[in-house]
């Protein structure tokens, strides 16, 4: 997965919590989320993807087939990448699989 897919995942899930936490109460039914989504592409497999990290991950719980926000926060925003280590690179003559070039 490329880093832009990453971040539309991201901005897709945030809507998604934001989408349920506004039905309240009354949660929101995941045959709706998913006519919703699905007008912009997302398949089934995508949505049922999609909404169990996002109850795994505790940012929604399920009931039946109703979604309710848990209030838990969550930042779209990508986190910051640890530094990272120097990266190995082949020794001159070498091609980057290992051999001799």
């Amino acid at each position: 997965m490329t880093l832009q897919q990453i971040k539309v995942v991201r901005l897709l899930a945030s809507a998604i919590i934001d989408s349920v936490a506004a039905s309240g109460h009354t949660g929101a039914p995941g045959g709706h989320l998913y006519a919703a989504l699905m007008a912009h592409g997302i398949s089934l497999n995508q949505f049922e993807q999609i909404m169990s990290a996002l109850v795994r991950e505790g940012y929604l719980r399920k009931e039946g087939h109703v979604y309710f926000a848990s209030g838990k926060e969550f930042n779209p925003a990508m986190p910051a990448a640890p530094s990272a280590a120097p990266v190995a690179t082949a020794p001159r003559g070498w091609d980057s699989v290992g051999g001799a070039a």
